[in-house]
């Protein structure tokens, strides 16, 4: 597909927005150290913004809202053109905020706003904690492949297979709960290789095994070439990129059109949707960290949290602390608890350590923790679910019924502290409320849910639960 095709695809679909219907994609971008991921970013925004002026604007460009994207990007092109090199590979996460606008007859639109998400090898890794909220904050991804190594470096592939595993775990979420994700596959240093079709050839052979992991999950994926040669022109060293722009447009159009008739939603709330427990939301991590297909077997774990809690969130590696395997549960907790009296808001810290003293079956000693983590970050209503449970598991139910009305109050909808306020008011002997809640929340439960509700309703005002 063309950049030409692209850009009628996208006047298209978005001929009806407005700037102030528009709404950010956050596109994360997946791949090694020294893929060319920083490259293919300017490459695209210099192919669509060349020749730009207030006067002649091109038709779709790229455009920052502060100036501040643009002077990064100089600040990429500035280092080619005083060295003569690509820059060096990325050594910190950094983020680059654009509008992607289209001149019209009369004014010109921003279509939309997206943020790209530029991130060191290394940092493309599920248990890196900043990485797993970007994974949950987005609503598409770039993952990119260093085609000529992949063609001429035999020793590639294997090096390769994180980075696939991660985007196939991905993938396979995305399938089994219906959410709407894109996924833009990029081959960088193709300008490396012999002319085509013969590296499309080799290309395909090698990465087969990986398309087949992408289509068996039904992937909502594309392939593209990225060519963006080093040349110099009058003197001076500059990028000369060909197509460069056309995954991002194509990712941002696809993104657009999934999104079109209904809110957009990331791949957090789209989890969230499907009413994964606390508990269940910790294992989401821990099957992205331990499978290749990811078949994410929840089945067991009970449903809301109803049947206890085992764990918080995902696995995050301890902080400073050296190495976690070797150290049993007992040394682990008095090294995190040294750590939290010289770093008492460590809150990688604070979760690791409820986690343990959940483990040893202390829930009570692990609840300060907890509430010390919903002090920290009242917004997140996982801390305040798992808080809930802690109470509900130490019997301290006005306690729990109160964190579930906070919960309630951010989001009225929530299934999880419906069903769960629901089970304590049976407890405490009125049906009435009980019966009121647990119909809102199966009418507000996923089609695929509803049932399990309707299920739990009936066996717990009936005795049997």
């Amino acid at each position: 597909m063309t950049v030409t095709n692209l850009k009628h695809k996208l006047s298209k679909h978005m001929n009806q927005q407005s700037s102030s219907a528009t709404k950010t994609l956050n596109l994360l971008s997946i791949g090694q150290r020294g893929v060319g991921k920083t490259v293919f970013l300017a490459g695209s925004y210099i192919e669509l913004h060349a020749g730009f002026t207030t006067e002649r604007p091109q038709k779709l460009w790229f455009d920052s809202h502060n100036g501040q994207e643009q002077e990064k990007v100089e600040k990429i092109l500035n280092y080619i053109t005083q060295t003569g090199q690509y820059p060096p590979p990325t050594m910190k996460i950094a983020d680059f905020n654009f509008s992607l606008k289209r001149h019209g007859w009369w004014k010109t639109k921003t279509l939309c706003d997206f943020s790209w998400w530029d991130l060191p090898g290394e940092s493309c890794d599920f248990n890196h904690p900043k990485y797993q909220k970007l994974v949950l904050s987005s609503h598409g991804c770039c993952a990119f492949v260093n085609a000529e190594a992949l063609v001429n470096d035999s020793t590639y592939l294997p090096q390769l297979t994180q980075t696939i595993d991660r985007v196939a775990a991905i993938a396979s979420l995305v399938n089994q709960h219906n959410i709407k994700y894109a996924i833009a596959l990029i081959f960088t240093k193709c300008d490396l290789l012999a002319p085509e079709p013969l590296s499309l050839l080799q290309i395909e052979e090698k990465i087969q095994p990986f398309l087949s992991r992408l289509d068996a999950a039904n992937a909502n994926y594309q392939k593209f070439y990225s060519s963006i040669p080093l040349v110099t022109f009058a003197g001076v060293p500059q990028l000369k990129p060909t197509g460069a722009a056309t995954p991002i447009l194509w990712i941002v159009s696809e993104l657009k059109q999934l999104h079109q008739k209904q809110p957009k939603q990331d791949l957090g709330s789209g989890l969230k949707q499907h009413i994964f427990s606390p508990v269940q939301q910790s294992f989401i991590f821990r099957q992205l960290l331990r499978s290749k297909s990811l078949p994410l077997m929840l089945s067991g774990m009970g449903f809301l949290g109803v049947l206890g809690i085992a764990a918080f969130f995902w696995s995050v590696e301890p902080p400073t602390i050296a190495p976690k395997a070797a150290l049993d549960t007992n040394s682990k907790i008095q090294a995190y608890e040294q750590l939290l009296q010289t770093d008492p808001d460590n809150f990688d810290a604070l979760v690791e350590l409820a986690n343990l003293r959940i483990q040893q079956g202390q829930p009570n000693l692990a609840i300060p923790l907890m509430e010390k983590l919903v002090r920290q970050e009242p917004e997140r209503l996982e801390l305040q679910l798992n808080l809930a449970q802690l109470y509900k598991l130490t019997e301290q139910l006005p306690k729990a019924e109160s964190t579930y009305d906070r919960v309630l109050l951010q989001e009225k909808d929530n299934v999880a502290a419906l069903v769960n306020k629901a089970l304590i008011r049976i407890e405490r002997g009125d049906r009435q409320t009980a019966n009121r809640l647990f119909t809102q929340a199966e009418k507000v439960a996923p089609p695929n849910l509803k049932a399990k509700v309707r299920d739990i309703a009936k066996n717990s005002l009936s005795g049997r639960e």
